[in-house]
């Protein structure tokens, strides 16, 4: 036990930490956005904010960065059994394109086009149609199966728009201690605590949705406050989003 008479626990960040989905309409268009978005901010200056598109037919409501870009290289190739993926990518001189390549591919575009033709020279697939954003837009309106990325200023009249939610990231967890009356009377479980992380990767509120006596979800509230997140980003763009997180108290 510490001098502080107080003794420091095990933190488990588990259960739903994946940004919530809500659906907000945005004109005739019903838009899953992820949940609070209080404060959008732009994350440096070379990034530029994207939407990825897909036809209005597809169900699709989110999408990880993982099956993006392997949708983008070709990797995966179908929605389902009865309906390919149908493809373009923006021009390799375009600014939106290079947001697109380092966020969802995490590589340049000039890697991206160098990964092109190492495929092409082995006989491998060969790289998308390169378009312009009104020419992707025109495209995916008319392609079942289709999918495209255009700026976020560009119109996108008849087609479904597909956030690219990319949940906050723990890098700074601070464990919670015991307090003495819960210590005393060996109290244990858990605590699950919804967190607003703010687009600087700040905890901004706590509420708390399962508690603990004894002081252990005050000991829990107190230890969250002090963790710091990589926010969650959207095309680029710093949000603000809940997540809920699990405390276990265990002796």
């Amino acid at each position: 036990m510490q001098g502080n008479g107080k003794r420091r626990l095990r933190t488990n960040l588990r259960g739903d930490t994946m940004v919530k989905p809500r659906i907000f309409k945005l004109g005739t268009l019903l838009v899953t956005q992820c949940v609070i978005f209080l404060t959008v901010s732009l994350v440096g200056a070379q990034q530029v904010p994207f939407f990825v598109i897909v036809h209005p037919d597809n169900d699709t409501e989110m999408m990880s960065r993982e099956l993006i870009s392997d949708i983008f290289l070709k990797k995966t190739t179908r929605w389902g059994a009865d309906l390919s993926v149908e493809l373009v990518d923006l021009k390799p001189e375009s600014s939106i394109r290079e947001a697109f390549s380092i966020e969802v591919h995490k590589r340049s575009t000039a890697e991206i086009v160098s990964y092109w033709s190492k495929q092409s020279a082995a006989g491998g697939q060969t790289p998308p149609l390169e378009v312009s954003g009104a020419e992707a837009v025109a495209f995916v309106r008319q392609t079942p199966g289709a999918i495209a990325y255009i700026s976020t200023s560009s119109p996108f009249d008849g087609v479904k728009l597909v956030p690219l939610v990319i949940p906050p990231v723990v890098v700074k967890k601070v464990p919670p201690s015991y307090s003495d009356r819960a210590l005393r009377f060996r109290i244990e479980g858990d605590v699950v605590l919804r967190l607003l992380v703010n687009e600087k990767g700040r905890v901004e509120s706590v509420t708390v949705l399962e508690g603990l006596r004894y002081g252990l979800t005050e000991e829990a509230i107190r230890a969250v406050k002090k963790w710091r997140f990589e926010p969650a980003t959207s095309g680029g763009i710093a949000l603000s989003t809940e997540i809920d997180v699990t405390v276990t108290f265990g002796l």
